[in-house]
């Protein structure tokens, strides 16, 4: 799309990146890859009480008054195992 490869996505060695034309490699995307995603979807949703009802599904709840970075550490936090 647009000629760019996305980042963060593994690329094979069979197709040629766009970007520089060199040979890259594909590799499986793991089950540890898709859980990241989803954490950081669910914690995008959740953020900034926008999904009161997600809170009993929440391992960590952030608070603090604003402006203090909570969605920021709460984003980095979703991608630590």
């Amino acid at each position: 799309f647009l000629g760019k490869t996305p980042a963060g996505l593994p690329q094979s060695k069979f197709f040629k990146d766009r970007n520089n034309q060199q040979a890259t490699r594909r590799v499986a995307l793991s089950d540890s890859y898709y859980k990241r995603i989803e954490a950081v979807e669910f914690t995008l949703k959740a953020d900034d009480g926008q999904s009161p009802w997600l809170l009993e599904e929440a391992e960590v709840i952030i608070v603090g008054v604003s402006r203090t970075g909570k969605t920021p550490l709460s984003v980095v936090l979703s991608q630590t195992q």
